[in-house]
């Protein structure tokens, strides 16, 4: 009797230990189960931040500008009036000076062994403040729009003031591109702050390659009589032919070289600074540009 007693109690323990342990092996798959899919969850769901986050860092390389770019465009040397196909000539044109100057020395022209500094700053407005790179800069990006707006074909020897670029080496890429005139922007500057007035540069008879110093003074005098006729104030003597000037000496093109006006003289320099009188000036310039080319074209139309 003590025997079945014993055999139904050992039963009965069996039974509820098998259901328990049943139970605690259905929990601990469930719990495996479970654990593998919260796992695998997580998983998914870190993969899925990393791509997004891999997104998010391209795209905003993108709009920050970081990302790998195309090469930009040449800003110097190049013809920039492509579109016009029909366009017969090319203006090379030299915003005077650059940012740093360089104090390094070349040979002011081929048939010479005289020396000069490569390039300068230029002088500075009294009144303004301005430097005259950025001045010649902003009056010959004026003339670009201008001359191509006539359908000339327009060369910039620089479009920047963080430039290294001698005047040789400005002279050089109006020659290598067959420029059919070499247009110099600049500003003056003087120790008396009342002279003022705008004057011409050309080369003088002397220069090494024929043709260019006669041809230059026909551009300059045409300029001058727009100036003058425009009511643009003239320096007393606005007319100067220089043996002295690399730009020119290298130049194996017609050349001029306008000064604007006086930085150093305080109502001149604010007029210069003045965006309607700046495009005034070079309204003129492209108007006498313009003529020129058109004269000279005659010419060669009708020579023998």
């Amino acid at each position: 009797m003590k025997n079945r007693l014993l055999s139904l109690i050992v039963i009965l323990v069996a039974i509820a230990l098998g259901v328990s342990v049943v139970d605690i092996r259905k929990e601990q798959v469930t719990s495996q189960v479970t654990s593998q899919q919260s796992s695998q969850t997580t998983a998914d769901n870190t993969c899925s931040t990393e791509n997004a986050t891999d997104i998010k860092i391209i795209n905003n390389t993108m709009l920050t500008g970081t990302a790998p770019r195309a090469p930009e465009d040449e800003p110097d040397n190049t013809i920039t009036n492509d579109t016009n196909s029909e366009a017969s000539y090319i203006v090379c044109i030299d915003p005077g000076h650059q940012a740093i100057a360089n104090y390094e020395h070349e040979r002011i022209g081929p048939n010479t062994s005289e020396m000069k500094i490569k390039v300068s700053q230029g002088t500075k407005g009294v009144h303004t403040q301005t430097m005259e790179y950025e001045l010649n800069l902003q009056a010959s990006i004026l003339l670009k729009e201008l001359l191509e707006e006539k359908g000339i074909k327009v060369l910039m020897t620089r479009t920047t003031n963080e430039v290294n670029i001698s005047n040789k080496e400005r002279a050089e890429i109006a020659n290598n591109f067959g420029a059919d005139l070499f247009v110099r922007i600049h500003a003056d500057g003087a120790s008396n702050q009342s002279i003022r007035g705008a004057h011409v540069l050309i080369p003088d008879e002397s220069h090494p390659t024929p043709g260019v110093y006669s041809a230059s003074k026909k551009a300059a005098m045409i300029l001058l009589e727009h100036l003058d006729g425009e009511g643009i104030h003239l320096l007393s003597s606005p007319l100067s032919k220089r043996s002295d000037i690399s730009g020119f000496n290298w130049s194996e093109v017609p050349v001029f070289l306008l000064e604007m006006g006086f930085m150093t003289n305080p109502e001149e320099d604010k007029m210069m600074s003045d965006f309607l009188y700046q495009r005034k000036l070079m309204n003129i310039t492209a108007d006498a540009i313009e003529e020129f080319l058109m004269k000279d074209e005659v010419v060669e139309e009708t020579s023998p």
